[in-house]
């Protein structure tokens, strides 16, 4: 069936193709007309064959004749063609038409068709361009598009789309970056579903008017579509269409930048812009139908001072050489350029001519800057196209309704569903209207489905605001039906105070503190200690503890504490603190410093350098000999190994000791060393 369904897109593909030689200079000749029908049927023989018939010649009302052939087959097929060189092909008796082209004389002239209406499809040569098409109804197509497409999707998919916030290209955790839709957002969690949802709802926009639907929130190995999320400020990127299947389970399929500065219009451009690369669509503005005379310098210049990474061919490429299924890698889908499209870059008035941008077809900004200006939306034209690569077959109208149309919920909260009754192929969407209600299963499906939702619970401590005030309504919208969910409040009552506090010292540094929970309501505890001036709150613990042990103290010292429960009304404790003292410290004296050695700097100063072979030292104390006694000169911290000694006399003999102490006392004393300062006439001789 796939197979089928990616035959049908290029047969409209290639039927579009064929009004190249479908010409009013031989569309009246039966030998012309063979020559096409011939060559239809041997491209796409599983769509038109057996024949019923030979080539019937056949009177219009309007006069004239038309030429056709029909076939004995599932599809019913037919094609027509007229004396005025309309071709038409036909599935299910519905005739779809593609009207005619100019360059049929040239189609003659190289040997497309023969005269003698014998075809020989392997020597068509199909344009690289393919020219406008026509809607089914006869009228002219006024959608655009530049749709590959053996990268459709199956007709009425629906793709399954995962998403990463914590992988690899990531970007940050964007609770803490807020961005706009997680203004009001509670958690990172919180956050991650409102992004998810944002996403769903823009994508869905293709959805509106094209049979391709998505299921959002899928585990990552299963998504068909997955996304990561990057550090900047909008852009984005995307595989095409079905491309994406090729891709290796561990590596994105698209990507959206977002962060704190993203603007909401931004966003919204970029994410139904890249879903649109996703279901097949190309960019507009390197359609083969453009006609733009481009300013070729300097929008290489402009572009490359944004890109630096580019390189000339580069920007050619990506911006200005229209594509063909050479470029594409893929068969295009192309009707009329449209600067409208959704698709379609941001031009500046500096890249086209004078003669385009006063051409309000080509370049419809009223802003002289600007030929075309980054559009946010669907165009008309972009609904046309999406609605015929993806058509919704066989469904005239829509009708919806969802059950329950009514829901409450008490103060706690929890889950609900809905479900959607409607008829195959009517695509819905489900959004919720208020932040205390979340979607959390089928926010888009088609046909009929369900829609699951999660409630938040509803307590406040203020009783006299909650009763004037009464329960609080939201709605859920879905398939543009409401579903109204009311939640009663609840008045939170304080908690029971808890009982039998008791502190116990564990060592040197750490107290522990024990009590009874005597409450049913607590949200948790507060630990209080007493600074020696105020009471501190010193941590949190959950509800149901019965204990919290303080570290990081010091030994010998008395603590005190007192514990308090707590909910949304406030909190409770007994009148009444509980003591422990740490255990005292032990300290042993350090060992003595090694290795000691005196250095003469200068005339004036002396270093004096030492081995630290303690483990447990405060500091250093340094000794000088003063002619009959040692006296303390300085003190240095723990894990020094020198000092300098400086204001000396030049020529003198200075003598050191270096002891380690801490509080148990200073030990060990070195052995002293000696050295003797500069003299000032030895100074003199290095001079000179």
């Amino acid at each position: 069936m796939k197979r089928n369904m990616t035959r049908l897109a290029l047969l409209i593909l290639a039927l579009t193709l064929f009004g190249w030689f479908s010409t009013r200079a031989y569309a009246n000749e039966l030998a012309r007309s063979n020559c096409i029908f011939d060559t239809v049927e041997a491209v796409f023989p599983e769509f038109f064959s057996p024949r019923n018939t030979a080539t019937q010649t056949v009177p219009l009302d309007e006069g004239g004749v038309a030429y056709v052939r029909s076939y004995s087959n599932e599809s019913q097929s037919g094609l027509f063609a007229t004396d005025t060189g309309e071709v038409w092909y036909a599935f299910y008796g519905q005739w779809n038409y593609y009207g005619t082209i100019d360059q049929a004389d040239q189609a003659i002239a190289n040997g497309a068709c023969q005269s003698s209406g014998q075809s020989s499809p392997t020597s068509v040569g199909f344009c690289a361009t393919p020219p406008l098409g026509y809607i089914s109804d006869g009228k002219p197509l006024t959608s655009h598009g530049v749709v590959s497409t053996d990268l459709l999707w199956p007709n009425g998919n629906t793709v399954k789309v995962a998403f990463d916030f914590q992988g690899r290209n990531s970007g940050k955790r964007f609770y803490g970056n807020k961005p706009y839709m997680c203004q009001s957002a509670v958690s990172q969690t919180d956050c991650e579903t409102r992004i998810k949802n944002e996403v769903a709802k823009l994508a869905n926009t293709w959805s509106q008017d094209g049979n391709i639907h998505f299921q959002f929130g899928v585990p990552w190995n299963e998504g068909e579509i997955r996304i990561r999320f990057r550090d900047t400020n909008g852009g984005g990127n995307s595989y095409l269409g079905i491309q994406a299947l090729g891709i290796a389970k561990d590596e994105e399929t698209m990507n959206f930048g977002l962060n704190e500065n993203t603007k909401p219009d931004t966003f919204k451009r970029t994410v139904i812009h890249e879903f649109g690369h996703a279901i097949g669509f190309q960019h507009e503005h390197q359609s083969p139908a453009v006609h733009y005379t481009w300013n070729t310098e300097q929008l290489v210049q402009d572009v490359l001072r944004q890109n630096p990474s580019w390189d000339r061919d580069t920007v050619i490429q990506n911006i200005i050489t229209p594509l063909n299924s050479n470029i594409s890698k893929a068969p295009l889908y192309v009707t009329e350029f449209d600067p409208h499209s959704i698709m379609i870059y941001q031009i500046p008035s500096d890249w086209v001519s004078a003669a385009d941008k006063a051409n309000k077809s080509s370049c419809p900004s009223t802003d002289p800057n600007w030929c075309v200006e980054l559009n946010r939306e669907l165009s008309d034209l972009d609904k046309r196209t999406v609605a015929q690569v993806y058509p919704f077959s066989n469904v005239t109208s829509c009708s919806y309704t969802i059950s329950p149309t009514t829901q409450s919920f008490s103060a706690t909260g929890g889950t609900g569903t809905a479900t959607v009754t409607t008829q195959t192929g009517c695509q819905w969407n489900a959004s919720s209207n208020s932040g205390w209600i979340r979607v959390t299963s089928g926010s888009s499906g088609n046909g009929n489905g369900t829609v699951g939702y999660s409630v938040s619970p509803h307590n406040n401590t203020s009783s006299a605001s909650l009763i004037s005030s009464g329960p609080r309504t939201g709605t859920i919208t879905i398939a543009g039906k409401t579903l109204t969910v009311t939640q009663f409040f609840e008045v939170a009552t304080l908690p029971t105070a808890p009982q039998n506090m008791f502190a116990t010292a564990l060592s040197n540094n750490s107290i522990q503190v024990s009590w009874t929970d005597s409450s049913n309501n607590e949200t948790g505890f507060y630990i209080y200690r007493w600074t020696g001036s105020a009471w501190y709150r010193l941590n949190t613990v959950g509800a149901n503890t019965t204990s919290y042990t303080d570290t990081g103290l010091q030994g010998g010292i008395a603590y005190n504490y007192y514990i308090a429960a707590y909910n949304s009304s406030g909190e409770n404790n007994e009148d009444s603190y509980v003591s422990a003292t740490t255990t005292a410290v032990v300290a042993t004296i350090p060992t003595a410093p090694q290795s000691m050695f005196a250095t003469a700097l200068s005339s004036s100063s002396v270093q004096v350098s030492w081995t630290d072979s303690s483990n447990n030292e405060t500091g250093f104390s340094i000794y000088r000999w003063y002619g009959n006694a040692w006296y303390k000169i300085a003190t240095v911290g723990a894990n020094t190994t020198y000092y300098t000694d400086t204001g000396l006399q030049g020529g003198t003999t200075y003598h050191y000791l270096v002891a380690a102490y801490n509080s148990a006392g200073e030990n060990g004393y070195s052995n002293y060393v000696s050295a003797t300062t500069m003299s000032q006439s030895y100074l003199e001789s290095l001079v000179d």
